[in-house]
């Protein structure tokens, strides 16, 4: 009997937590959406589909928050990063889903990449991994499924909307690993052939 009522307990504080974790990021999606308007020259959301059978945790960065540290190493994900499993805005995106919130700014990315930085490093990694193998083994170990390095002038032509895996309109930009590694659904693409790659190339 105390069991079942300690189970009863356990259960209904799990349901009331996840409500209100509901509840906290309806209101903060509807405070952005009245706050934050996007038109032609403000965009302050990055919208990102995820075309794979599993989960994404996708999170953002910068170059010149790399070369601020004396051993930069561009295939560490650097201490500064959090875990985003830990996002209390959860970078999690479900297979299929699209998250319009997930590469949010305050100030509109216009604005940041005249001032901040000029390049933006979108990071992508299977929810299955960062659960399995834990945050830090994936940051030292640089477990990413994918990386991408943008430019204002990339987010502009893509109409600042991003995908995993990447289609056919974000071939030209920088990536890591290259354009082709993965087919539609996400798995990656085996080949007989290794032939050079153009700047997509190196990580």
């Amino acid at each position: 009997m105390n069991d079942s009522l300690l189970t009863t307990k356990q259960n209904t504080v799990k349901q009331i937590r996840t409500t209100t974790k509901t509840v906290l990021l309806t209101l903060v999606a509807i405070l952005m959406q009245s706050c934050y308007k996007d038109d032609a020259n403000h965009h302050f959301r990055i919208p990102f589909k995820n075309n794979t059978g599993h989960s994404l945790y996708v999170f953002s960065g910068s170059k010149e928050q790399y070369l601020m540290f004396p051993h930069f190493q561009d295939t560490i994900l650097q201490s500064y990063y959090c875990d985003p499993s830990k996002d209390t805005l959860n970078t999690k995106i479900r297979p299929g889903k699209e998250d319009e919130y997930v590469l949010f700014l305050r100030s509109c990315y216009e604005e940041t990449f005249g001032y901040a930085y000029d390049t933006l490093l979108v990071f992508i990694i299977n929810a299955d991994t960062l659960e399995k193998y834990g945050w830090d083994s994936v940051r030292t170990c640089y477990k990413v499924e994918q990386r991408y390095d943008l430019s204002l002038e990339d987010l502009q032509y893509l109409d600042f909307k991003l995908c995993f895996p990447p289609s056919e309109a974000m071939k030209g930009i920088r990536m890591w690993p290259p354009y082709g590694t993965y087919d539609e659904e996400g798995n990656v693409v085996e080949r007989r052939n290794t032939q050079k790659t153009t700047k997509n190339n190196k990580p």
